[in-house]
């Protein structure tokens, strides 16, 4: 599935963001790169791509590129997600909880 194939899936199913890890292959697929740490956001009408300051920062087709920063919840917080795609199988508990604590209201799907 492509970028803007995934951007209709989350438009179908209701999701307002998904967030994916540097850890997931789905990561690696929409980016073709395999940085030592990063954090990607995809919704339905964008793709921000942030990368820590070891990994060099190309340009990749339709994503915005940002630093990862030290407090990068600040980053990608906004107060009208209401659901968050996320997966399952590859977000360690403990991102997960950090993710719950970013997006308090928020309910949380597996798009895996």
């Amino acid at each position: 599935m492509k970028l803007k194939q995934f951007q209709r899936y989350l438009i179908k199913e209701n999701i307002d963001l998904s967030y994916l890890n540097n850890n997931d292959s789905n990561f690696t697929y929409f980016t073709q790169i395999k940085p030592s740490k990063a954090i990607m956001t995809i919704s339905p009408d964008k793709a921000e791509l942030y990368l820590s300051n070891l990994d060099f920062k190309s340009k990749i087709k339709n994503f915005n590129i940002n630093d990862l920063e030290k407090d990068w919840n600040k980053q990608i917080k906004n107060n009208k997600t209401s659901r968050i795609g996320i997966n399952k199988e590859k977000l360690s508990l403990l991102e997960f909880e950090k993710l719950k604590k970013i997006f308090p209201k928020s309910n949380f799907v597996d798009v895996s």
